[in-house]
């Protein structure tokens, strides 16, 4: 129902997300060459802003404490939904929801989960 959507109305369950994560890390569909090239924040040669780039091709990096995380995030029509890989630990991130709230707190809660947890 979003025809202008840049999602193309393709929507994901977590278990989709994790297939389309392990088909990243497999180089299933792209070369790893290009995938790493997507997963490399790009700086324009004409970068203005005080603040550093943080975007690769599509991809997002963040820092959540001592982690380096790679991802994307968006919301549409009520939706939200989160798609990180902890990329020192391999360790994937999905988050599907049907509300409004900001996911960066359950994000931020799932990895002090795995840091009590010793998985991390």
């Amino acid at each position: 129902t979003f025809c202008a959507a840049g999602n193309g109305g393709v929507w994901s369950s977590v278990e989709e997300l994790l297939k389309y994560q392990e088909a990243i890390e497999k180089n299933s569909f792209i070369s790893k060459a290009s995938i790493d090239l997507s997963r490399t924040i790009f700086k324009p040669v004409n970068w203005k802003s005080n603040k550093p780039p943080f975007i690769g091709y599509s991809w997002f990096f963040i820092k959540e404490g001592n982690y380096n995380l790679v991802g994307h995030s968006g919301d549409q029509g009520g939706f939200r939904a989160e798609h990180w890989l902890i990329r020192d630990k391999n360790i994937f991130i999905a988050i599907n929801s049907n509300g409004s709230q900001e996911l960066s707190v359950v994000r931020q809660k799932a990895i002090e989960l795995l840091v009590a947890n010793k998985l991390l």
